[in-house]
């Protein structure tokens, strides 16, 4: 009887009533009758179908009970049966033809942005305060590091995208930069593993201890070459070109402060000559790059000038539209690449570490020693290397 619009649950209703009546000398099973319809039906029809059905068929609960309501004003009864499958087949047309991917929007459960385009709408309307609740909502089911990579660097794409396009003007460009630069102050305490349960169920099916993990995340200060010790920055992230490749570089050295390793920013836009930059205390320069193609001359040019005053710096670029091909690499004077602030992390923190090869040269001079075969020249050249 429910599927008859309007009327079908209060006929439904009918018959139990005058039963309940019928069988009990007063009113009370009566009238438990009736506050069981009045108030059961309205939740299970209204709220609960509506939420279930949403779950399993990608619509909407609203857009359940608005279209329930609108095919069986056109079509009655039939239109009721009809109303769930015909609304579906507007959501998948939605979802495959362009035309008609509004439909999806108003009638699908998908939120209409992704969390980068979030993020981008957020740093263009400067509505800072909305994009941090934005990321502690991410951060619930996701570690900062991952946030950073999936969301703001991939909102950064877009803006980089958008300018390479002319349609972003200085100011919106300057207010991007800014609205990150809040957000990265607003998560630098926040914590940098993911959330407990997910975690922990993570570390348990690798077979890793919690603790372990916890602590393998920020560097140890005994685990870091002397040489990067005693330096407040041994790492410089450097802005190629515009602003949006200085708020990855912001980024890039927030995470790797958070991890244990000293670092600084700069931009070449706000150094007027290159010449001018010191890398007395640095050891390691990450040139940060959105749209890293188009500006691989400028890249190269940064390399040769910066190399000059300082041969003994490892300069690496974070290409983060993706990384170039060992050939182009080489030629713009960069020795490590990454594509993700994942693979940046890793690369500095193998270069931070104290040296694989050391161990390795120990081990060799005890096998010579051993041998007494220090006379091998190809022993003595792998020594010396």
């Amino acid at each position: 009887m429910r599927f008859i619009p309007y009327i079908g649950a209060v006929l439904a209703a009918i018959f139990p009533i005058l039963l309940a009546a019928a069988v009990d000398p007063g009113w009370s099973m009566a009238l438990w009758t009736i506050a069981l319809y009045v108030i059961v039906e309205p939740i299970v029809g209204h709220f609960i179908e509506p939420w279930l059905q949403g779950q399993t068929t990608g619509l909407s609960p609203l857009a359940i009970v608005v279209s329930a309501v609108l095919w069986t004003a056109l079509w009655g009864p039939i239109g009721l049966l009809l109303a769930t499958p015909l609304t579906m087949c507007l959501v998948v047309l939605g979802r495959h033809v362009e035309g008609l991917a509004f439909l999806d929007v108003i009638l699908g459960d998908e939120p209409a942005l992704s969390p980068a385009e979030a993020f981008y709408q957020h740093m263009l309307a400067g509505t800072s305060a909305e994009a941090a609740e934005h990321a502690q909502q991410v951060l619930t089911m996701s570690s900062l590091l991952a946030y950073y990579d999936d969301v703001a660097l991939a909102g950064l794409k877009l803006a980089a995208h958008d300018v390479a396009r002319g349609l972003l003007d200085e100011d919106r460009i300057v207010g991007v930069k800014d609205g990150v630069a809040l957000l990265i102050d607003d998560l630098s305490d926040h914590p940098l593993e993911v959330p407990a349960k997910k975690m922990a169920d993570a570390l348990e099916a690798a077979g890793v201890n919690e603790q372990d993990a916890l602590t393998a995340l920020v560097l140890p200060k005994d685990n870091i070459r002397r040489d990067w010790q005693d330096l407040p920055a041994p790492v410089l992230c450097l802005a190629a070109r515009s602003a949006i490749d200085a708020s990855a570089a912001d980024i890039l050295s927030q995470v790797l402060q958070r991890h244990g390793i000293g670092a600084a920013v700069a931009s070449v836009a706000q150094l007027g000559d290159i010449r001018s930059l010191s890398l007395v205390n640095v050891r390691v320069v990450w040139i940060s790059s959105i749209n890293a193609a188009q500006i691989n001359s400028q890249i190269r040019f940064i390399t040769r000038r910066l190399k000059r005053s300082a041969p003994e710096v490892i300069f690496c670029s974070g290409f983060w539209d993706g990384v170039m091909s060992d050939e182009s690499a080489t030629s713009m004077g960069v020795e490590h690449q990454a594509a993700t602030l994942s693979q940046a992390l890793e690369i500095t923190r193998r270069l931070a570490q104290t040296q694989p090869h050391d161990s390795v040269r120990s081990l060799i001079d005890e096998r010579a020693l051993a041998r007494d075969d220090v006379h091998d020249p190809v022993l003595a050249a792998t020594i010396a290397a």
